[in-house]
């Protein structure tokens, strides 16, 4: 009788085991192949910033300007919640970077088209005084990234897309 029970006992340990070491291994699909589960980074106004300053190095340092002078330089506020702006401190430089936080996906379409508009003002704006700038405008980056849009004038456009596309 010991013996029938000590071996429903082993019985139940190594099954309590099998089953333990089981759901540690992770899920599997049932074509036996392994599910990646990871978490997508929330979108903020700082993982965009962080992620363009990790591209790329300005030529001078951005300061952030308040977000009532940036809704007049820029003309966007009714179509935004927030905006975020860092500017070149001595305006020499066309390099910046503005992030808005906007209010529909209809509202995004609106800043894009209206950061269109003052990208072309500022290259026309270079064109006479700081003409080895204007390349910088042309690469301008306008992308909508989430419920944000970016606009940014680097010294290295691609740098800026290529780390803008991995947070969406």
């Amino acid at each position: 009788m010991k013996s029938k029970l000590y071996r429903l006992l082993c019985l139940c340990a190594v099954l309590a085991g099998v089953l333990l070491i089981s759901s540690c291994a992770g899920s599997g699909t049932n074509d036996g192949t392994k599910e990646e589960t990871t978490a997508k980074k929330e979108l903020t106004f700082s993982a965009i910033a962080d992620a363009v300053n990790g591209a790329v190095t300005f030529e001078e340092a951005l300061e952030e300007i308040e977000a009532d002078v940036a809704d007049m330089l820029y003309g966007c506020g009714e179509y935004t919640s927030d905006v975020r702006a860092y500017c070149c401190g001595s305006g020499a430089l066309a390099e910046e970077l503005v992030i808005f936080k906007a209010k529909s996906s209809e509202a995004a379409g609106n800043i894009i088209e209206t950061m269109k508009g003052y990208r072309d003002m500022s290259l026309n704006r270079f064109t006479t005084y700081n003409p080895p700038e204007v390349p910088k405008l042309r690469d301008a980056v306008i992308i909508k990234a989430g419920d944000f849009v970016v606009y940014c004038v680097s010294p290295d456009a691609p740098a800026v897309l290529s780390a803008l596309e991995k947070l969406n």
